[in-house]
C-alpha cells in the first residue's frame, strides 16, 4: 500500500505549543492520531470533527458534529452545533450540542445540555443532564445531581442516586434513591431554581421545546489567548470512573451530637465521707449524618457542632416546657396519619426527660424519620422540619 501523503489545506492552523496542539480549520477536521500529546484546542468553524484516536485535549469546538472514535478527556467545554458521539468513556467539565449526545462508555461529567442524551456506560456521573426532548440513562450505576427533560428514561438495573428529576413521565421503578420532583425539592429545601442554575439547567417549563431551534456556541477567534481551564473531573477508567461532587441543597434540621458519658468517679473509702464527682470538661462534638446510611439519596448532609457539659442526673429542667410543646407540634402534625416510630421515640424520651439519651440519639431518630417518609413516598411536613430544629437547638443547650 502506497505511503498517505501529508497534506495541510490552505487556511488551517496547525502549532506545537508547549502544553499541546492546535488545530483550527474553517471546514472538516479528520484525526487518525493524537500525535501523542493533548489537543490543547481542536476548532472547525464551519465543519465537523471526528477523532480515530483517544484524545485528551483542552477544548473542542464544531459548527457541524463532533465525533471520537475512542476514550475523551477534555479540561474544557466541548460543544457542537450537531452531534457529539463518543463511542468510548467521556469526562469533561461541559458538553453542548444543538443535536444528540451520545457516551458508549462510563461518564464524568459536569453539565450537559444537548436535544437528546444518552448514556451507555457502567457508570454515569454528572452534576446535570438537560435534553430538550429525551434522556437516556442507560443500566449502570447513577450519581447525577439533576436531569431535566420531557422524558427521562431509566432502567430497572439502575442504582446510584439521582437528586431531583423534572420531567413530564413517570419514571421506571429502579433502585436509585433520590428522584425529588421539583415540587418536592421546594417543600423540603426551598426554592430549585438556584439548585438548578448552578448546574447549568432551567426547570422544564421554561426549556425551549424540542422542536425549537438550538443555537449552538458562537466560534471562537482562531488562536485567541483564553484563561487557564476550570477543573474538571478526573479521566474515566473502564473500571472506576471519577465521581462527581454530589449536591448540596440548603440543610434541613441539624441534629446534635453525640456527647460522651463522664467516667463513673470510684466511691469514697468511708460513706460518711462522700466524694463529689469532679466537674467534667465542655465536650464539642463534631458529627456528619446522611439522611440514608450512605448518603445516596441525595439530601443534603446534617452536619452539627454542639458543646454540651457531660453532668449527673439533674431535676426537670426549665426548658422541658418548651421541647414538650415543640414534640406536641410534631405530633400535632401527623394527627390523622400514621405516626412514625422515630416520632413516638421521641416523644418517649422527651415524657421521660431523658435529654441525655436524646442529645446521643436525635442524629437516629432524625434519619429514621426521614427513612420512613422515603420509603412511604410520604412529604415530611414543613412543620416537622422547622420544629425538629427548635427541639434540636433547646436539648444542645440544656
Amino acid at each position: 500500500m502506497p505511503a498517505q501523503p501529508f497534506v495541510v489545506p490552505e487556511g488551517v492552523v496547525f502549532n506545537f505549543e508547549s502544553d499541546g496542539v492546535v488545530i483550527e480549520n474553517r471546514g472538516d477536521i479528520v484525526l487518525h492520531t493524537n500525535f501523542g500529546l493533548t489537543l490543547k484546542r481542536v476548532v472547525s468553524s464551519e465543519g465537523s470533527i471526528e477523532i480515530h484516536a483517544p484524545v485528551t485535549c483542552g477544548t473542542i469546538r464544531a459548527a457541524g458534529h463532533v465525533a471520537i472514535h475512542g476514550s475523551l478527556t477534555a479540561e474544557g467545554p466541548v460543544h457542537a452545533g450537531g452531534d457529539v458521539v463518543v463511542s468510548e468513556s467521556a469526562a469533561a467539565p461541559r458538553v453542548d450540542a444543538g443535536g444528540a449526545v451520545q457516551i458508549g462508555g462510563n461518564a464524568a461529567l459536569g453539565t450537559v445540555r444537548a436535544r437528546s442524551v444518552q448514556f451507555g456506560g457502567a457508570q454515569v456521573a454528572a452534576r446535570g443532564v438537560q435534553g430538550w426532548s429525551r434522556v437516556a440513562l442507560g443500566d449502570g450505576k447513577l450519581t447525577i445531581d439533576a436531569v431535566v427533560a420531557p422524558e427521562v428514561v431509566f432502567s430497572p438495573s439502575n442504582s446510584g442516586r439521582v437528586t431531583v428529576v423534572d420531567s413530564n413521565n413517570e419514571l421506571t421503578p429502579s433502585a436509585v434513591k433520590g428522584c425529588f420532583r421539583l415540587s418536592d425539592y421546594a417543600e423540603m429545601f426551598g426554592d430549585p431554581t438556584t439548585f438548578l442554575g448552578e448546574r447549568g439547567l432551567v426547570r422544564l417549563a421554561d426549556a425551549p421545546a424540542a422542536g425549537d431551534p438550538v443555537a449552538p456556541p458562537s466560534p471562537e477567534p482562531a488562536v485567541a489567548a483564553r484563561p487557564p481551564a476550570s477543573p474538571v473531573p478526573a479521566p474515566v477508567s473502564a473500571a472506576a470512573p471519577a465521581p462527581v461532587e454530589a449536591p448540596a441543597p440548603p440543610a434541613p434540621p441539624a441534629p446534635a451530637a453525640e456527647p460522651v458519658a463522664a467516667e463513673p468517679v470510684a466511691a469514697a473509702a468511708e460513706p460518711s465521707q462522700p466524694v463529689a464527682p469532679p466537674p467534667a470538661p465542655p465536650l464539642v462534638a463534631r458529627a456528619s449524618v446522611y439522611a440514608e446510611d450512605d448518603g445516596a439519596i441525595g439530601l443534603p448532609e446534617i452536619e452539627v457542632e454542639a458543646s454540651v457539659d457531660v453532668v449527673p442526673s439533674r431535676p426537670v429542667h426549665p426548658s422541658h416546657a418548651q421541647v414538650e410543646k415543640a414534640v406536641a407540634r410534631v405530633l400535632e402534625a401527623y394527627a390523622g396519619a400514621e405516626l412514625p416510630p422515630a416520632v413516638e421515640r421521641l416523644n418517649t424520651l422527651v415524657s421521660q426527660h431523658a435529654y441525655d439519651t436524646i442529645r446521643t440519639e436525635i442524629a437516629t431518630i432524625w434519619q429514621e424519620l426521614l427513612r420512613f417518609h422515603h420509603k412511604k413516598g410520604l412529604r415530611m411536613p414543613t412543620a416537622v422540619t422547622t420544629t425538629f430544629n427548635t427541639v434540636n437547638s433547646i436539648v444542645k443547650k440544656m
